[in-house]
């Protein structure tokens, strides 16, 4: 009995290694299994479209340069030119235009366009002299400009005769000028209107007057209104000494304390006076003492009490 237990238990375990072995064949239990149907493919993703970028601002327009002064009169005193007018200054440049800002980058965005540039400023104008259609005028509401040189005597007073009136007042013989303008200018008309308070002297130098292509005390024309020859208006020079250049003209329409309206045209070498617009007389230089070819203009006074208003400077071809 015993021998047959033994024989039995030796039995079980080698019956149970045949029974592992059948169960791990290719046909036991852990057999691969069948592969199962293959997967729909995802969709493709959208292409995202990014944001154009947007357009630069344009620069800011470059400011324009200042227009240069008019230069100054040359003195009456010395003749000497007055100043060249200072240039303009050249315009400031236009900043160029600020970039645009790029598209954001979807799936397949466009870039953003860049933005565009500024303009240029405009370049400042150069600096000029007087204007073309006036070179000077004064109504003397403002006063006494500086641009006028009275020399020693200096600036006359300011009165009032239903406007502000320079009024100038000579008695000593002596003749009182104030000077103003370029001493480059040659061809042009002065105009004043002038109302003779009194006449203190007789003389044929005595009188009130306008000057023109003034270039010292002792070098000008003038035209003059005198109180010898029965108030007579002459055409005369000042080249160091006081000569007539015309006859007596008609000075009908003057009279003291009455406002009367002078002009003088100087164009090449002939002079022609005017009174209240009228045309007076001409005088064409041909001796070279008496060709004066360009300076300033003036106003004078010998032995008279005189208000002037009014003064203007046109040029002529």
């Amino acid at each position: 009995m015993r021998e047959h237990a033994r024989r039995l238990r030796l039995f079980l375990p080698i019956a149970t290694l045949f029974c592992v072995g059948s169960c791990l064949s290719t046909e036991g239990y852990y057999r691969f299994q069948d592969a199962g149907a293959t997967g729909d493919a995802g969709a493709t993703g959208t292409g995202g479209n990014g944001g154009g970028g947007s357009v630069g601002s344009a620069g800011a327009s470059g400011t324009a340069g200042t227009t240069g002064a008019a230069g100054t009169a040359g003195s009456i005193a010395t003749g000497r030119g007055g100043t060249t007018g200072t240039a303009g200054t050249t315009g400031t440049a236009g900043r160029g235009g600020t970039t645009g800002t790029a598209g954001t980058t979807g799936r397949g965005g466009t870039t953003g366009t860049a933005g565009g540039s500024g303009n240029a400023g405009s370049g400042g104008a150069t600096g000029g002299g007087g204007s073309g259609s006036v070179l000077f005028m004064d109504d003397f509401e403002a006063g006494i400009s500086t641009k006028w040189d009275f020399g020693v005597a200096g600036p006359p007073p300011i009165m009032m005769d239903g406007t502000k009136v320079a009024n100038i007042t000579e008695t000593a013989g002596d003749q009182t000028l104030g000077a103003v303008g370029m001493l480059t200018w040659t061809n042009y008309s002065v105009e004043a209107k002038v109302k003779v308070l009194s006449f203190s002297g007789t003389s044929s130098s005595d009188g009130v007057a306008i000057c023109a292509r003034l270039s010292g005390v002792d070098s000008f024309y003038y035209l003059l209104l005198s109180p010898s020859d029965t108030k007579a208006l002459k055409i005369k020079i000042n080249n160091g000494s006081n000569s007539s250049l015309s006859s007596s003209l008609d000075s009908t329409g003057f009279a003291v304390n009455t406002w009367v309206t002078l002009r003088l045209d100087v164009q090449g070498n002939t002079l022609t006076a005017y009174l209240n617009g009228a045309i007076k007389g001409t005088f064409t230089a041909v001796d070279s003492a008496q060709i004066l070819p360009m300076g300033g203009i003036g106003l004078m006074v010998q032995r008279a009490n005189v208000e002037f208003d009014d003064v203007i400077v046109r040029p002529l071809p």
